[in-house]
């Protein structure tokens, strides 16, 4: 399916008697639809919803983990499983050109369901396709194939040619508007077109009547020490100027006594012209979104709408007998939608503005046309993987033997996982494709029946901690006429102490006990009062760090064992149970010398 074209949107009119054919039915479909995919489009953009990962296996197979993305028509993309694929089996891999290319997914449509129709027309049956199956392709095609990406620059930002030849150009950016008060970004990027890396560096004084730096000087120095650029790539470097609160509501940039050096020759740099900016009084927010907003439909339309979606960069190694995998890239090529196209762009366009009064020195390196954008995940929240295991059988199903998986990655990284399995069931009489699977955790045999005969076997998983990975075990109960059995794995995260922040939390926190040491006797009873350093007084949780070594109440009160010998108390904070202290109670037959 190649027509994107979703308007205008005409849908049917009923009325008494109207005669309804295909052609009405197919109308009421594709208002449906594109309606679906002009909100998707517009709402949420292009890229990976979720999942869509790509894991190299060997030299020559890839495998794509399931998921969801959406294309540049707003068209769903559904991999409902994994699949493994040959490196040399994925469509258009004998056009590649080059050791680098781009693992692409896009939407396909297939029918299925060949029926009976009666063709009027030609007086015959013929076979008709009953339904229409929405599914996916994967192909390849080189990195070097050009993108036509409708740039935006020219729409939020004011940018400046400093410097060009056949080696490096050099550019200066600034936001077209900006915010009376507020930090903003002066970027200066230089991009790499020599074939070998380009060693340069950068002098200049920028002038700017109604900005100032952290100093309240109207003169900035521009000093980038020497780097090397390679080709195609793009090295930012940032600073930071703040807008007077004045009654200007326009101004100029000027950059003056430039010099650029490269490969040791400085040349001086003659800068054309100044860079127009408007000043309003108005917060980098309300300023973000308004112009992130205002991009008319038609402006939408020719941007970047690629309907195919990118998950991989694969990187080859040419041999006598065919390619091999050297490298499976994600993080430069792929896209994730994580919140609505507008505030995408609000995001990025507010990233040009601090209200921090440091002013910062910043790089950002990428390679030209790859910019990867990433999200940073809540570490206050759960990681969660899962994926299918496969455990084959063979001849040796017989009761009483066990048999292991490989050793999996469950991509959690190392620490403490939980990980759980449940069976893989298909049902074979389901009508409705994408509709006939269910995953069983646990007692499996509960859900014994005639239409599903899972085999009576005990299943276990071994985490390996240290490596981030795990084995599952079956060992079968009773013979079983399987070749493969096959599991649904879900492994689980949970943030640790360090994840929450807690080291640099409590650096300046602490408890102690207001008398850390008592001697008391048989049945003696002890308040062990609290003392709060760097923190507001809180809730407090007592509890005893042996067994039968007394009784401790919740709200410290301790009564000593008829036991002598010495008996240790944790006190912690109740909401940063790192947050500690101890105490010890002396317990003496006599009590004596109450306290010590």
């Amino acid at each position: 399916m190649r027509n994107n074209q979703l308007l205008p949107f005409e849908r049917n009119r009923y009325y008494t008697g109207k005669m309804l054919t295909s052609v009405d039915f197919e109308a009421e479909q594709t208002y449906m639809n594109n309606k679906r995919r002009f909100l998707n489009s517009m709402m949420y953009g292009s890229g990976i919803v979720c999942g869509l990962n790509v894991v190299s296996l060997d030299d020559l197979s890839l495998l794509v983990e399931s998921g969801v993305a959406i294309d540049g028509s707003g068209r769903e993309i559904v991999v409902e499983s994994s699949v493994v694929k040959k490196l040399s089996a994925i469509e258009d891999f004998d056009k590649l050109t080059s050791d680098e290319a781009l693992l692409c997914i896009r939407y396909k449509e297939d029918p299925v369901h060949a029926v009976y129709s009666l063709n009027q027309s030609a007086g015959d049956q013929s076979y008709e396709y009953n339904r229409v199956h929405e599914s996916y392709e994967l192909f390849l095609k080189d990195t070097l194939e050009d993108f036509d990406f409708l740039e935006m620059e020219d729409e939020f930002y004011r940018i400046s040619k400093v410097y060009e030849n056949e080696d490096i150009d050099v550019e200066i950016s600034l936001p077209a508007e900006n915010c009376a008060g507020i930090l903003s970004r002066v970027r200066f990027s230089f991009t790499g077109k020599a074939e070998k890396p380009v060693p340069v560096s950068f002098q200049g004084i920028l002038q700017m009547p109604v900005f100032t730096t952290n100093e309240g000087n109207h003169e900035m120095e521009i000093n980038i020490p020497e780097m090397k650029v390679a080709k195609e790539q793009v090295i930012y470097k940032d600073f930071w100027i703040k807008a007077e609160n004045n009654s200007v509501d326009s101004t100029e940039l000027i950059l003056k006594e430039a010099q650029i050096t490269i490969y040791g020759e400085r040349k001086k740099v003659t800068v054309k012209g100044t860079i127009d900016v408007a000043i309003l009084k108005e917060n980098p927010e309300k300023l973000a979104a308004r112009n992130a907003g205002k991009l008319s439909l038609e402006m939408r339309s020719v941007q970047a709408q690629d309907n195919d979606v990118v998950i991989a960069k694969i990187k080859m190694v040419k041999t006598d007998m065919a390619y091999i995998i050297d490298q499976v890239i994600e993080a430069e090529v792929k896209k994730y939608i994580t919140i609505p196209q507008n505030e995408v762009i609000t995001r990025d366009y507010i990233s040009n503005f601090s209200k921090d009064e440091p002013i910062a020195v910043e790089s950002y390196i990428n390679e030209k046309g790859n910019v990867a954008k990433y999200e940073q995940r809540d570490s206050k929240a759960p990681q969660i993987a899962s994926g299918i295991v496969e455990i084959p059988l063979g001849d040796n199903n017989g009761r009483g033997t066990t048999h292991f998986s490989g050793e999996i990655l469950h991509g959690l990284g190392k620490g403490n996982v939980y990980v759980d399995v449940g069976f893989e069931v298909y049902d074979s009489n389901s009508i409705v494709p994408g509709d006939n699977r269910s995953t069983i955790y646990g007692a499996a045999n509960i859900f014994r029946d005639k239409e599903n005969a899972l085999p009576n076997v005990d299943v276990a998983v071994k985490v390996l901690n240290d490596k981030g990975s795990f084995i599952v075990g079956v060992n079968l109960l009773d013979n079983v006429d399987q070749l493969i059995l096959s599991f649904r794995w879900t492994a689980i995260k949970f943030p640790t102490e360090d994840d929450f922040g807690l080291e640099n939390e409590i650096d300046n926190i602490s408890i102690t006990a207001t008398t850390p040491t008592v001697v008391l006797g048989y049945k003696d009873n002890y308040f062990f009062d609290v003392e709060f350093n760097g923190i507001e007084k809180s809730g407090v949780t007592y509890e005893l760090t042996e067994p039968n070594s007394g009784e401790i109440s919740s709200e410290g009160v301790y009564t000593a064992p008829s036991k002598e010998g010495v008996y240790e108390i944790r006190i912690s904070l109740t909401d940063i149970p790192v947050v500690c202290a101890y105490a010890y109670a002396i317990v003496k037959k006599d009590g004596s010398d109450k306290q010590e």
